[in-house]
């Protein structure tokens, strides 16, 4: 039982970062919106599927859960990611559905990165990254420099990568 309830705490979590009924909406002018594919909803999401293919793992392992609840946690892990998921960006700031909304106040720049782009927070704010690649990269990358100024170079390993640089140095 308490596998089971782990796994549906983990599935609400990875519900609300991407659907919330009554969530921030977009303040200002809209100015495009890019609705992301599959596959950027994976990398979104990558972090709790991880954590829940890890779960169902152990439980499998242990003999936690039986077989038909597994099965259930991985089709609900699907249906998760195929929740739509969209950037709208404004006049006043970018919204992700109506889970988030963030003024271009916040930021100071963005970063482009292999796997997305990353909205620099300002002091005291967080960063931001979309996760965008293929067609909806080359849209963000015309939209954003018009909203934001371009601040770093471009870090092709990742963030990751980059933390590595700078510790070695």
């Amino acid at each position: 039982m308490p596998a089971v309830m782990l796994l549906v705490a983990m599935l609400i979590i990875a519900v609300v970062r991407v659907h919330a009924p009554f969530g921030q909406k977009a303040e200002g002018k809209p100015l495009g919106r890019i609705t992301l594919s599959i596959r950027e909803r994976m990398l979104l999401q990558r972090t709790n599927t991880y954590l829940i293919g890890a779960v169902i793992l152990v439980c499998a392992v242990g003999g936690f859960l039986g077989g038909p609840l597994e099965i259930i946690a991985i089709i609900a892990t699907v249906a998760v990611l195929t929740i739509p998921v969209r950037y709208t960006l404004t006049s006043q700031g970018i919204a992700m559905n109506n889970v988030v909304f963030r003024s271009w106040t916040d930021f100071t720049g963005y970063r482009d990165e292999r796997a997305g782009i990353v909205l620099l927070g300002a002091a005291g704010q967080r960063d931001f990254r979309l996760h965008v690649i293929g067609a909806n990269r080359v849209t963000a990358v015309k939209a954003i420099p018009r909203l934001l100024p371009a601040s770093g170079e471009p870090k092709p390993g990742g963030a990751r990568a980059a933390s590595a640089t700078a510790k070695a140095r």
